[in-house]
């Protein structure tokens, strides 16, 4: 949550690095406080892409519209944290899986050998 003054300057520089700095599936909500019919406020927010959910609250502001809009980026925010949480157990699903198929390989590779040595050695016999 920020005064939409914060995104100009220095701190402003600050906040769009951290963002940018996210993972893949995160997206940070942002509630910026504005201005009455503050039109600064869109233009620092000139890379809407670069932010993800971002809500405008004007100010003086409402109490019952800035709560729904906290409680509303902390939902958000939960989701997103599952996301994260599935996909780091899809990914070690993954990586069982591989190691399992790797496994299974080395292993049937030993007796398939010696199998296909038999056959090449009963081949090469002249049996009646």
């Amino acid at each position: 949550m920020v005064a939409d003054e914060a995104l100009r300057g220095d701190a402003g520089t600050c906040i769009r690095e951290q963002f940018t700095q996210q993972e893949q599936w995160s997206s940070l909500p942002l509630i910026v406080l504005t201005r009455r019919l503050a039109q600064a406020s869109f233009e620092a927010l000139d890379d809407d892409d670069l932010y993800g959910h971002v809500r405008l609250i004007e100010r003086p502001v409402n109490r019952t519209l800035f709560v729904n809009a906290v409680k509303m980026a902390l939902r958000e925010r939960r989701q997103q944290y599952r996301i994260r949480d599935l996909l780091d157990e899809r990914a070690e699903h993954v990586a069982q899986r591989d190691e399992f198929l790797a496994t299974l390989g080395h292993e049937l590779r030993n007796p398939l050998a010696a199998i296909m040595t038999c056959g090449e050695v009963l081949e090469s016999l002249q049996l009646d």
